[in-house]
């Protein structure tokens, strides 16, 4: 039995073991969200604060792998900027892969190269500007990037590594310097959103699936150095009807489109192949959008100003969208990519949903995205934008989105689109926005060069709780401006909370506005000074819902939910409720869940105390009863011992008594002879 017992107590003692081993482990994979700081390389340090990663130092980033993760592995999911040294020369392999929602990337000149998967499955980014000494993009760099609308790559680029930007499906163009002498494989394969590409590499063959299943690609152009492609280079290409050599040689032209059409049948019955060089503008039309409410040319809805339309098919105003039909044009000149999304639709209305003048009506909305890459640009941009304008029939407005190569933009540029019917949206290439109303600028007030670039910063010093806030930042302005704009700064892990701008922590807010699911906070202005300063504050405690402004791009989300958000002059709003993905962010999250498994620790050990508690309480009352047994069994005993040995001393006492005793038997006699 004792042996029995040890035994027993050494299997439980071992379970308890293991599962405290589990939850121990579970509770340090938690509490690694507390890891905020550390090396990433010989010269480089990195440290998290308020959705900003920052690098630091100088050198070459360590090259991570899945068995050695990015120390801030834990925290991808809420880094939503990039603060990037210049000194660093190389981002490491998987660096930043699968950050959900990293909106965009600016490097600084000193990188040289970008290691595989560095931004693999970064789903949000929209914007990446590279060094301009970039000379190599690993395998896979950029793949699935599936927000990428643009890319400009610099004229020293030696190499594209295979898959560096596959399943890309945002992108509309894309231009490959003279200076690459390496294309990988599978580079732009399906890229679903792109319509022209410009292939200046310095190369023999067009490598194998280079743009394999880009089935809305409709022009390309190849280097006069490109005399054959490789297998299933255009395979998939569906929609593909020309290819330029700008060889000037019809003996070139006839051997790729024999090698085009092989692994691309529509190709040989609607395609041709022309031994010239590649118009300017690649035109396409689509109609209806798919059930993300992404035409096939990879523009959402959303982006070309339809409000909002998602797989129902209903935009922000509750009405049905129908007859979507959308014509993209994608310019490549000088000095910019520009690509124009003309679309038209119909509003339907029900009976129950608001009623709407345009029911029943076509509706035009026209949006120009362009990127600047150098001298020429803008004009390049302002002709399209006049072209737009000559043709439209004065309804409708054009939003015109353009993307600087900098932080700056001269006087005479933004003249260029001063009093012209559209809305104009500047972004900087550290990603700050400028929404100007170029119809309310005096051009005789316009003057030099404009810096544009805003600094925020996580504030420190107590700022948020002499704001009664959740967090604080501190907003910078770097230049003099003297025409009002509205300035979108970016607030890391901020998505729509409500944000209210002070000119210090002791001032009453000059404004609250909603930030927008891009991290977006929109403050209008009507001039700023170099080196202004203000400060924002997160979730201001007590804020009314009727002083937070709601951007447009949000329009639509809280519409579904509530009504009467504008009033009649279009510009006041009123909330109810916030929404978010879960309503909490990474780092509640992970301390929720310490406290779960802290309870879960709690109430496995309270179990197991009251366990062995009750499981003594049975053994002893066991073991009182067995005692008590005992003693009856022994009093039991005695007690027949006793009288055993009672009755051995009778037959005793009887066998001591004399036979012949003479009274005893003369009595016995004379009873018998009476």
């Amino acid at each position: 039995m004792k042996i029995n017992k040890i035994g027993r107590i050494n299997i439980k003692t071992l379970v308890s073991a293991f599962l405290a081993a589990l939850i121990i482990t579970a509770l340090m994979g938690t509490v690694s969200f507390a890891d905020e700081s550390g090396s990433c390389g010989g010269g480089l340090k990195w440290n998290y604060s308020g959705g900003t990663l920052y690098i630091t130092g100088s050198g070459d980033m360590t090259d991570f792998d899945d068995s050695n993760l990015p120390p801030w592995f834990n925290l991808r999911g809420e880094i939503v900027h990039l603060s990037l040294a210049d000194g660093i020369t190389h981002i490491g392999n998987m660096a930043f892969f699968q950050c959900p929602d990293l909106i965009s990337v600016y490097m600084p000149d000193s990188v040289v190269s970008i290691g595989e998967y560095a931004f693999a499955e970064c789903s949000q980014v929209r914007s990446v500007w590279f060094s301009d000494n970039l000379t190599s993009i690993s395998e896979g760099g950029f793949s699935e990037c599936l927000s990428l609308a643009a890319v400009q790559f610099p004229s020293v680029l030696k190499e594209i590594g295979n898959k560096a930007f596959f399943r890309c499906k945002t992108l509309a163009s894309v231009t490959i310097p003279s200076s690459v002498e390496r294309l990988g494989v599978q580079t732009f394969a399906y890229c679903e959103g792109l319509i022209r590409a410009t292939v200046n590499a310095n190369i023999e063959t067009l490598s194998t699936w280079t743009f394999y299943g880009c089935k809305n690609l409709k022009s390309v152009s190849l280097s006069p150095s490109i005399k054959n492609t490789g297998t299933g280079a255009f395979k998939g290409c569906e929609s593909l009807g020309a290819v330029y050599t700008q060889t000037g040689d019809d003996s070139v032209a006839d051997v790729l489109e024999q090698q085009i059409s092989q692994d691309n049948p529509s190709f040989s019955e609607n395609g041709y192949v022309a031994s010239y060089e590649q118009p300017d503008a690649t035109v396409s039309v689509f109609e209806g959008a798919d059930a993300d409410g992404v035409n096939p040319s990879g523009v959402s809805v959303d982006d070309i100003d339809v409000t909002e339309v998602y797989g129902d098919g209903v935009d922000a105003s509750g009405l049905t969208v129908g007859n979507a039909v959308s014509v993209v044009q994608v310019y490549e000149g000088e000095g910019a990519d520009v690509t124009v999304t003309d679309t038209t639709y119909t509003l339907y209305g029900e009976d129950e949903q608001p009623s709407d003048p345009n029911v029943g009506k076509p509706v035009r909305n026209v949006s120009v995205f362009a990127s600047i890459s150098g001298e020429g640009g803008f004009d390049y941009v302002a002709g399209r934008v006049n072209d737009l304008s000559a043709s439209s029939d004065g309804d409708e407005t054009v939003s015109v989105v353009i993307q600087l190569n900098g932080t700056t933009i001269k006087a005479e540029e933004l003249l260029k689109f001063v009093g012209k019917k559209i809305s104009l949206t500047l972004i900087t290439s550290t990603g700050v926005r400028w929404l100007i109303d170029v119809t309310d600028i005096k051009p005789t007030e316009l003057s030099g060069t404009y810096e544009l670039d805003v600094t925020t910063l996580f504030a420190e010093n107590g700022a948020a709780e002499k704001l009664n806030a959740e967090k604080a930042y501190v907003m910078t302005f770097a230049g003099d401006v003297n025409f009002p704009a509205t300035v979108g700064v970016l607030l890391p892990g901020t998505a729509l909370d409500s944000a209210a701008l002070f000119l210090d922590a002791s001032s009453s807010s000059l404004i609250k506005v909603r930030v927008d699911n891009e991290h977006i906070a929109w403050f209008p202005f009507e001039s700023t000074k170099s080196g202004a300063v203000y400060t924002i504050g997160i979730n201001v405690l007590d804020t009314a819902a009727d002083e937070v402004v709601i951007p447009r791009s949000l329009f639509a989300m809280y519409n579904e939910n509530y009504s009467g958000l504008m009033d009649s002059s279009g510009k006041v709003y009123t909330v109810g409720n916030r929404s978010s993905s879960f309503g909490i962010t990474g780092k509640q999250f992970a301390l929720y869940v310490a406290v779960g498994i802290l309870a879960i620790i709690l109430v496995v050990s309270v179990v197991m105390i009251t366990r062995n508690h009750l499981q003594k309480v049975r053994i002893n009352a066991k073991k009182t009863a067995d005692e008590k047994q005992r003693e009856k069994d022994d009093l039991r005993e005695k007690i027949m011992r006793d009288m055993i040995e009672e009755a051995k001393e009778r037959e005793k006492a009887e066998d001591d008594t004399p036979a012949n005793d003479p009274g005893k038997g003369k009595n016995k006699n004379n009873k018998r002879h009476k």
